[in-house]
């Protein structure tokens, strides 16, 4: 590499980043194109197994009980209408079978090409010698599979659905397609990639050497005029200053301006080091203390999960992400008793080192206060915003979400200083937000007391609170996330885990905001209820 022009190596470069990109390209474009595939293969599978039961005659599975249950005339009819729907939705066969006796029995199939024509087909209540133990335990779980598996003709995929007759009995509907013709498309899909991705090479490394030339030339001549400034200590000669300026002249582009700001710059660069220097200095020494005040604030914010392991009865999850080295946003938990789960989340007024300082005393205060015995939400929030007033000069003031989970009850009792409501996900996926007493902010009024109100929540609710840092994220087209956004966000997270929901959401809140940078702190706590304690 150090014996590499400056143009060849921008050129490899070019060529790496170019090589790197197209693999990738390939191999994503292929894996989506894949994946679509196979989806329609289920999707089709799927469509044709449920079809059987619907194209056999009604109550048909209600009357099987043994081989003498269909005539061979209304089992050939059924084998003829299965045969024509599998030739129609391209599926290679269609069939059902019932369990009995510990075997399992074939109750209707499709046929083969040479079967459809001759209009025969296997016998009714065939035995399924090679059932597979997932097949059985679809009797017993009610599960549906999907399925990889060969015979003499090779392999094939297969989905498979139980269902339950007049009489509450399982019987099995499926669909099979040999995968043959999925690895032909598959094939033919990688071999599109791998050409389109070729040529897309080829244009970026045509487009690179272009490129290289153009950029390279006039850089290589500054960067010699550069070697003898660094010769000569910063200090230009005569003839330096001469060929800077006939570059300046004879080119009107950015190399041009380049060259006529390297000369300016020139005369000032001595006195410019020094000044450099000091200001190096300083701005380390404030980037340090700066880490150490984040460290110091994050050491005030929980972060171990699971956070009570040995709790059953429900699960918590949160995270905080500053807009700045140290922020304005909180959020704590603990067990105030065996029986009462506290949890918080809140939001100074301000940004910045003012902001964390006033945070780390809430923070504090609240933690504290929840811990008194019997303590109410109204009364935490009442006690610290008593504290906060006392000396508050800087006037500011925290909004805050209070709550305390019954955990043998599945009652909750929250109360709120002006902050956002919470959404809930209920156990059966729909959403609600929560429904806030009025309370103001913490920290301006010392003789403000606090309501307190009351909800339930039942074994596979979950609640998610956050703050204003997520409802007002903005894209770059300045469009807020919203909470019309949050709620659709939150309801997709019904059966997710608190870990997997505030992932989720904190993915869905950057994927809003794009490459727009984040103005606020963002806070998200989800708590699931998963039992009641006995």
């Amino acid at each position: 590499m150090k014996s590499l022009t400056i143009r060849s190596k921008i050129l490899l470069a070019f060529s790496l980043v170019s090589l790197a990109s197209t693999i990738a390209f390939t191999v994503y474009a292929y894996y989506l194109q894949r994946e679509t595939i196979l989806s329609g293969i289920d999707q089709k599978l799927t469509v044709a197994a449920l079809s059987v039961a619907t194209i056999l005659p009604d109550g048909f599975h209600d009357q099987i009980s043994d081989s003498n249950s269909v005539s061979t005339a209304e089992h050939l009819e059924n084998m003829h209408r299965l045969t024509d729907f599998a030739r129609q939705t391209d599926v290679s066969f269609v069939y059902s079978f019932v369990k009995k006796d510990g075997k399992v029995y074939f109750t209707s199939t499709s046929g083969t090409e040479e079967q459809f024509q001759k209009r025969t087909t296997m016998p009714f209540f065939e035995h399924y010698k090679e059932v597979t133990p997932g097949v059985l335990r679809m009797f017993e779980t009610g599960e549906t599979i999907t399925e990889t598996s060969q015979d003499e003709y090779g392999a094939f995929r297969s989905i498979l659905f139980p269902l339950k007759n007049k009489n509450n009995q399982t019987y099995v509907v499926g669909a099979d397609i040999y995968t043959n013709r999925v690895n032909q498309r598959l094939h033919q899909t990688f071999l599109l990639c791998i050409s389109i991705g070729l040529l897309s090479f080829l244009a970026v490394f045509l487009i690179s050497i272009l490129l290289s030339n153009r950029i390279t030339r006039p850089i290589i001549q500054l960067a010699q005029q550069a070697d003898q400034l660094g010769a000569n200590n910063f200090v230009a000669d005569e003839k330096c200053a001469i060929d800077l300026s006939k570059m300046a002249e004879r080119r009107n582009d950015e190399v041009g301006h380049l060259a006529l700001a390297f000369a300016r710059m020139l005369k000032k660069l001595a006195e410019y080091i020094e000044d450099l220097r000091t200001t190096t200095a300083a701005k380390q020494k404030i980037e340090s203390e700066l880490n150490i005040a984040r460290n110091i604030q994050m050491s005030f914010i929980p972060k171990t999960f699971p956070a009570f392991p040995e709790r059953k009865e429900f699960d918590l999850y949160a995270t905080l992400e500053p807009a700045r080295e140290v922020g304005g946003d909180l959020y704590n938990f603990c067990m105030a008793d065996d029986r009462h789960l506290y949890f918080g989340v809140g939001d100074v007024s301000d940004k910045g080192v003012p902001a964390a300082l006033f945070m780390a005393v809430t923070q504090t205060m609240m933690k504290a206060v929840a811990q008194i015995k019997d303590i109410t939400s109204s009364e935490i929030l009442t006690a610290v915003n008593k504290e906060l007033c006392q000396q508050n000069d800087a006037l500011m003031f925290v909004t805050m979400f209070c709550a305390i989970y019954e955990i043998q009850t599945g009652e909750l009792t929250f109360s709120n200083a002006g902050h956002n409501p919470p959404v809930i996900v209920r156990a059966n996926g729909s959403t609600e937000w929560l429904k806030l007493p009025p309370g103001l902010v913490l920290g301006v009024d010392a003789v403000t007391t606090y309501q307190m109100a009351r909800v339930n929540l039942a074994p596979g609710d979950m609640i998610i609170a956050y703050t204003d840092g997520v409802t007002e994220a903005m894209s770059p087209d300045r469009e807020l996330y919203s909470e019309a956004r949050l709620a659709r966000v939150a309801a997709e997270c019904s059966g997710k885990s608190p870990k997997e929901t505030v992932e989720y959401m904190t993915k869905s809140v950057k994927d809003h905001a794009g490459t727009a940078p984040q103005s606020d702190d963002i806070t998200i706590m989800a708590v699931k209820i998963l039992d009641r304690k006995g």
